[in-house]
């Protein structure tokens, strides 16, 4: 350690350091004699080494790691705690997984079927990845699936933002997304009958949209005062709470 860079200093900082070690190298390291050659390193660089060296690429080296990855049910892989979309008939099938500095490769029966920003969002979806049917869903906020249902319907963009306003705590988005897409292909009128049924008896789910829709009651005249269930008009043994005060309490008991 006598004779090494490392024997006790005073290093202040990083910076101090490695202004330090380069004096060390240029006026010790480099021109003492070394004990396997008996010359100084300076004197065979220059003379031996310096001439056959190579210049650098002009591209930074890629680190490059392979990984074999799942198609999941949801279109995606599973890669550093992100989420890749892959094309939807690769599911259920093993991918090898090509991941640069800053793009990433999937690769499905030697073909490349994806390409993403590797360090880009924690979840990125190609709509071109997912079957038809599911690209909407991938849509997770309210104002974009209020803006999808008043471009059907203004009605139904009125319906669904109730819908949003039922619950502060619970999100309401999968109710939305099933009603939204289930009366996308039924016509307007239809629609907008469905919606007015379903607030006069305060069904905001889609089963009941669905029920309506399904059995043509949006069809059907409604009642203008729904029936509410388990309160009669004028039950049988009921008594006001002055008449059960006023009773008189007798006690038969021997």
């Amino acid at each position: 350690m006598k004779k090494n860079f490392f024997a006790p200093r005073q290093i202040e900082t990083i910076t101090d350091g490695n202004a330090q070690l380069i004096r060390w190298l240029e006026s010790v390291a480099n021109v003492r004699i070394h004990g396997t050659t008996r010359e100084q390193p300076m004197v065979v660089f220059e003379r031996d080494e310096a001439d056959a060296l190579l210049s650098l690429p002009l591209q930074r080296y890629a680190r490059v790691i392979w990984k074999q990855c799942t198609v999941h049910p949801d279109s995606h892989i599973h890669f550093e705690k992100r989420l890749y979309s892959v094309p939807f008939k690769h599911i259920g099938q093993k991918v090898w997984v090509c991941a640069q500095d800053n793009t990433l490769i999937v690769w499905a029966d030697d073909l490349r079927v994806a390409t993403h920003v590797r360090r880009g969002p924690r979840y990125q979806t190609n709509d071109a990845h997912l079957p038809e049917w599911r690209r909407e869903y991938r849509h997770q906020s309210r104002p974009w699936w209020e803006n999808r249902a008043r471009g059907i319907s203004e009605t139904l963009g009125d319906f669904v933002a109730e819908i949003f306003d039922l619950d502060d705590v619970a999100h309401q988005l999968r109710t939305v997304q099933a009603i939204v897409t289930h009366v996308a292909p039924f016509p307007v009128e239809r629609i907008n009958a469905a919606c007015e049924r379903a607030r006069l008896y305060g069904n905001y789910t889609y089963p009941g949209i669905r029920n309506i829709l399904r059995d043509g009651l949006d069809m059907a005249p409604a009642y203008e005062t729904p029936f509410i269930h388990g309160r009669l008009d004028n039950p049988r043994f009921a008594r006001s709470v002055d008449e059960i005060i006023g009773e008189e309490v007798h006690d038969e008991r021997p």
